[in-house]
């Protein structure tokens, strides 16, 4: 798992990828916040793959400014496995203006690169991407 940030303010975009290692039947993935199944709405998926795209929201964290964040694979919903959660956190400040840079401080950066992959199934990458760049992946 790699996390590039664990820090997020309100109206953010949250970007998570979630893969998985290729099987006769394709597994199914589902990404989690708070264990609450997000929308398919906000998730685009590809053979092997899925991406989550969410700006986020005040009420998306708990009230000490937690965000518990997972994928699930299932395939067939006989096998089940998790990424495991990882906690994101609420950045005090203002708001990001739309299509501004990102303009974390320092600070609020995670700059230790942990990487971990999972048996055989999910591997997560996290990051958050200016207006312009997301529209470049379209």
């Amino acid at each position: 798992m790699t996390v590039m940030n664990t820090s997020y303010r309100e109206g953010e975009q949250l970007t998570v990828n979630c893969t998985s290692q290729a099987s006769k039947s394709p597994p199914t993935l589902t990404f989690y916040i708070n264990n609450h199944a997000l929308s398919q709405d906000v998730v685009t998926t590809w053979e092997g793959g899925a991406m989550l795209r969410t700006t986020l929201k005040k009420s998306d964290f708990s009230t000490r400014g937690e965000l518990r964040l997972k994928c699930v694979a299932s395939v067939m919903g006989l096998y089940n496995i998790s990424s495991g959660s990882v906690a994101i956190w609420l950045e005090q400040g203002k708001s990001p203006a739309f299509g501004a840079e990102d303009t974390l401080s320092a600070g609020s950066k995670n700059s230790a690169q942990n990487g971990l992959m999972l048996p055989g199934m999910v591997l997560w990458t996290f990051s958050v991407r200016s207006a312009q760049f997301m529209e470049a992946l379209r």
